[in-house]
């Protein structure tokens, strides 16, 4: 958060329009708990995009209370979007929390942007969204930050020695080091290039399960006998009672049993 990622996407994604390409983004917005709605706000930042008649920006209908930073139609809308002959995809998750990595089993390169001068760099190199990052740019290479800029890709390099991740600095609002940072995503397309098939194959493969879990909870909620043995669980856990989740999977389990048996 607050390291310029709607500010770079933009920018950047001008920049590559601009040299022939079809850009798209799919922000993904904080959403309110009460209405389920999206913020909206990446858009209003992407003020060049918005204004490009090539380009396409839809920001995404929220998480919807999810993990990952990403919505169960992400992966769809991509599809959509590759159809309509979209060449460049960027997926822009919220950016907080460690776990947020679920965006890399949609796409086919991961760009991790950091804000300098946060004073604890060394910490912010999270072991989990660092291991699925491609590129990491540090961003705000301008002005009073050029120095923190200096220092803060120095420790990232450092901390991430030996793990052949490009480490890049970057001024979206100046639009510097976009030539680089071209460069070292083509790198990393070219060294993708044989095993892009089985990435995307293993990306399906986590979609299925992902989408399988969504569809479980509503499944409960729509069947009266599930809902209600849920109900009985919930008793249990206002009242304090251990074991509740694996009681209320067992129960599950005897009633599903029941169910196909009659089936049959």
């Amino acid at each position: 958060p607050g390291a310029g990622k709607s500010t770079l996407i933009d920018h950047f994604g001008e920049y590559l329009s601009q040299k022939g390409h079809r850009v798209a983004v799919l922000a993904i917005d904080p959403s309110s708990q009460l209405s389920g709605g999206a913020i909206l706000g990446d858009k209003t930042r992407m003020e060049l995009l918005s204004k490009d008649t090539t380009a396409f920006i839809r920001p995404s209908a929220s998480k919807r209370g999810m993990l990952g930073g990403i919505t169960v139609s992400t992966a769809d809308a991509i599809l959509i979007l590759e159809a309509a002959q979209f060449d460049t995809i960027f997926v822009e998750t919220i950016g907080v929390g460690q776990n947020e990595i679920d965006a890399s089993y949609l796409t086919d390169l991961m760009i991790l942007v950091l804000a300098p001068a946060l004073g604890d760099e060394l910490q912010g190199v999270k072991r989990g969204i660092t291991e699925v990052a491609d590129i990491i740019v540090v961003n705000k290479d301008d002005g009073e930050f050029v120095k923190a800029v200096d220092w803060a890709v120095q420790e990232y390099k450092g901390a991430l020695r030996g793990t052949h991740k490009d480490v890049i600095r970057c001024s979206a609002l100046y639009e510097s080091g976009f030539d680089t940072l071209t460069a070292c995503m083509k790198e990393h397309f070219k060294k993708y290039e044989g095993i892009l098939p089985q990435r995307r194959l293993v990306q399906s493969q986590h979609q299925f399960w992902r989408r399988l879990e969504q569809e479980w909870l509503p499944f409960i909620q729509r069947t009266p006998l599930l809902k209600e043995l849920a109900q009985e669980v919930f008793q249990e856990v206002s009242q304090d009672k251990v074991m509740s989740a694996r009681n209320l999977s067992e129960k599950y389990y005897s009633e599903l049993k029941n169910l196909l048996t009659k089936l049959k």
